[in-house]
C-alpha cells in the first residue's frame, strides 16, 4: 500500500511541476509568425507578452497595440474583453485576423521555444517565437547591435568620456563615400557653456519650451552633441547619412544612447541670435550644417516602434 502512495505521490508532483513549468514558461514576449498557418509580413512588429502572474497581456497585432486579461490553466487559454489603441491602419486585414485568432484560442503548447495557440477544433491560430530566440537567429554582433538599437531622448547627467566621443567621430568618417571625396565635416560639442548658451537663446524663442521641469537643453538634454557639416551645393547628404548610422551604431555597441537631430538644426540655421554658435562650428565656406547628433548614456530603454516589412519585396 505504501508503495503504490509512494509512486502515486511521485506521479503527482510530476504532472503539478510539468503544469507549473508550461505555465512559468509562457511568461514573457513572444513574437506573432503566422496566422492561421500563414506568415505574417510584418512579423517583428505582431507580438504578444503575458505579463508576470499570466493574468494580464499586452501586445501589438501589427499596428495598433492591444492589452487585458487572460486566463491560463494547465494547457487551457483563453482572452478576455481587449482593450487596443485606434491608429488607422494600412495592414487592417493582418490586424484583424491576428484579433480574430487571439480570441479563438482555447489551448496552447510550448515546444522548443516555439508557442502554438489552438482554436477549439484542435486548429492552430496562432504560431510564435520567443524572442531570445528570434534574436538567437541573428549570427554577430553587429546584426544584434542595428536590431537593439534605439534613438534615446532621456540621458544620464553625466558625460561621456571625450575619448569615446572621438572614437565614435572616427567610426562616422569611416563609413563609405561617393568616389572617396568624404564630403562631410564632424565638430563635436560638450562644452556646457555652449550647449546651455544656445539653449537659452532657444528658450528665449520658445518659453514654454522652459516649462518642461526636465527640460535642460534643446538637444534632448544630451551632455554632448555631434554637428554634421556638408556642401552648401546638396551634394554627399546621403554619404553624411552613412556617416550617422555609423555613429549611431557605434554608440550602441559602447553603452551610449544617440537620437538624431534635425529641429534644433532648424532652430540654429534660421534664428539670428542663433548666428553666433552657428559660426563657433567653423564649418568651410561652402559646408553648412546638416543634422547634430545627441549623445549620452541612456536614461530610458524604449521599446522598438513597428517596421513595415511590406514594403520590402523580393523580386523574382
Amino acid at each position: 500500500m505504501k508503495k503504490y502512495l509512494f509512486i502515486s505521490l511521485v506521479l503527482l508532483a510530476a504532472t503539478v511541476a510539468a503544469c507549473s513549468q508550461q505555465s512559468e514558461t509562457l511568461q514573457g514576449k513572444w513574437i506573432i509568425e503566422t496566422v492561421y498557418g500563414q506568415p505574417v509580413a510584418i512579423a517583428d512588429t505582431a507580438f504578444i507578452t503575458f505579463e508576470e502572474g499570466l493574468e494580464k497581456v499586452h501586445g501589438c497585432n501589427g499596428c495598433n497595440n492591444f492589452f487585458g486579461p487572460c486566463t491560463v490553466k494547465d494547457d487551457q487559454l483563453k482572452f478576455g474583453e481587449l482593450g487596443s489603441t485606434m491608429r488607422f491602419c494600412a495592414e487592417a486585414a493582418t490586424e484583424h485576423q491576428v484579433m480574430d485568432a487571439i480570441y479563438a484560442t482555447v489551448s496552447y503548447k510550448i515546444k522548443d521555444k516555439t508557442l502554438a495557440f489552438y482554436t477549439s477544433s484542435g486548429a492552430e491560430a496562432l504560431r510564435l517565437c520567443r524572442e531570445d530566440a528570434q534574436l538567437a537567429a541573428y549570427e554577430n554582433d553587429v546584426i544584434k547591435t542595428i536590431m537593439e538599437r534605439r534613438s534615446i531622448r532621456r540621458y544620464e547627467d553625466r558625460p561621456v568620456p571625450r575619448e569615446l566621443l572621438w572614437r565614435l567621430a572616427e567610426c562616422g568618417i569611416n563609413a563609405p563615400s561617393a568616389v572617396n571625396r568624404q564630403q562631410w565635416e564632424v565638430r563635436i560639442v560638450d562644452n556646457p557653456e555652449y550647449i546651455d548658451g544656445i539653449t537659452e537663446v532657444y528658450k528665449k524663442a520658445n518659453p514654454k519650451a522652459a516649462d518642461d521641469p526636465s527640460f535642460k537643453n534643446m538637444f534632448r538634454n544630451a551632455p554632448a552633441v555631434i554637428f554634421i557639416g556638408s556642401p552648401r551645393s546638396g551634394a554627399a547628404q546621403f554619404d553624411c547619412g552613412l556617416l550617422a548610422e555609423n555613429i549611431m551604431l557605434a554608440a550602441k555597441s559602447l553603452g551610449l544612447g544617440t537620437c538624431c537631430l534635425g529641429g534644433p538644426i532648424g532652430f540654429m540655421k534660421n534664428n539670428p541670435d542663433a548666428a553666433p554658435y552657428l559660426q563657433r562650428l567653423a564649418f568651410s565656406d561652402d559646408y553648412e550644417l546638416l543634422y547634430a547628433i545627441a549623445v549620452g548614456y541612456p536614461d530610458e530603454a524604449p521599446a522598438a516602434k513597428p517596421r513595415d516589412k511590406s514594403k520590402v519585396i523580393l523580386l523574382y
